[in-house]
């Protein structure tokens, strides 16, 4: 007779670059050894890697993990980490003041994605006939090259257009996406780097008063690995 197996609970949340809900449930053992594994060997593509399984399998494949934003990952992990082992995370945060060590609880249902007061224009005009169109990092995006300045913006660009076409970036080859990144201005580069830096985000500010000396601190958590503990 077979061992009876137990059946996880499951859960709603939305996500937040399309509002559309998604079912999750909590990660099980199995998935749990995966993180463990990738964290202690502290390799941020490993520990990637294992988030993007986990989510995976925690959303039972119905979301592509590999081509929505990277802030729609992070938060949908730190979802299910909520629901696996505990909605409340402790830190010990440091005084800015007097420099002791204060134990700040956070309870990780109020952290949300904050998307920018102004919302960037995606659509770049380089000059009179040559533009770009952006997109938000993906976690296919992510890589751990030589050139992580160019990688990034070769990731972002979805396409290049001109007076007469439009061609996709995914259509190009690297050496020619490079080739373009290379043209660019040093006033084109801040563009779009001003559209990388004011993608949505997942953050959180903790305000405490410091239990030795009173002072008000704040600490920002800002993107996934600062919610590990």
């Amino acid at each position: 007779m077979p061992l009876p197996v137990l059946e996880a609970p499951t859960y709603n949340l939305n996500v937040p670059s399309t509002k559309k809900k998604l079912k999750y449930r909590p990660f099980l053992v199995k998935e749990e050894k995966i993180l463990m594994i990738a964290q202690e060997s502290e390799n941020e593509t490993q520990i990637l890697q294992a988030v993007k399984e986990i989510i995976k399998s925690c959303t039972f494949s119905k979301i592509d993990v590999n081509n929505i934003p990277m802030y729609d990952i992070e938060y949908i992990f730190l979802k299910i980490r909520a629901k696996s082992v505990g909605e409340v995370v402790s830190f010990q945060l440091k005084c800015e003041e007097c420099g002791e060590y204060n134990k700040v609880e956070v309870n990780l249902e109020d952290v949300q994605v904050q998307f920018p007061e102004n919302e960037i224009d995606p659509n770049i005009q380089l000059n009179d006939s040559i533009g770009v169109t952006l997109k938000p990092l993906r976690m296919s995006d992510i890589k751990k090259g030589d050139d992580q300045i160019t990688d990034a913006i070769i990731a972002t660009i979805d396409s290049i257009y001109d007076n007469d076409n439009v061609y996709n970036a995914s259509t190009c080859s690297r050496k020619e996406m490079q080739k373009f990144v290379d043209s660019l201005s040093h006033q084109h580069l801040e563009k779009i780097q001003e559209f990388i830096l004011n993608q949505p985000t997942l953050k959180h500010t903790i305000e405490y008063t410091c239990e030795k000396c009173g002072h008000k601190n704040s600490y920002e958590l800002n993107g996934l690995q600062s919610f590990f503990t």
